[in-house]
C-alpha cells in the first residue's frame, strides 16, 4: 500500500456528496475523536479515501445501534 488512501483530497461538501452524510454528523465524528482529517493552511478540513470509507462505515454502524462514543473510547478498529 503506498498510503495514498491516507491523502486528504476531499473538502467537507465533496465528502458529505460521497457518504450521503450531513457535515454536522460529519463534524461530530470528528469531535467525538472517530476521525481526524487533514487540514488546510486556512484549517479547511480534507478529507482522504479512507476518511470517507470511515464515515460510511460509522454510519452504517450507527444505524445498526452501535454506540458510537463506546467504540472512540475503545479504540474500535476501522478498516484502515
Amino acid at each position: 500500500m503506498d498510503g495514498s488512501r491516507d491523502v486528504g483530497r476531499y473538502i467537507m461538501s465533496v465528502a458529505v456528496s460521497m457518504t450521503g452524510i450531513s457535515a454536522y454528523r460529519i463534524r461530530r465524528y470528528e469531535a467525538e475523536g472517530l476521525i481526524t482529517p487533514a487540514r488546510t493552511a486556512g484549517n479547511q478540513r480534507l478529507f482522504s479515501d479512507g476518511d470517507v470509507a470511515r464515515i460510511r462505515e460509522l454510519a452504517r454502524l450507527q444505524r445498526a445501534g452501535m454506540d458510537l462514543k463506546e467504540r472512540a473510547h475503545t479504540g474500535g478498529g476501522g478498516s484502515e
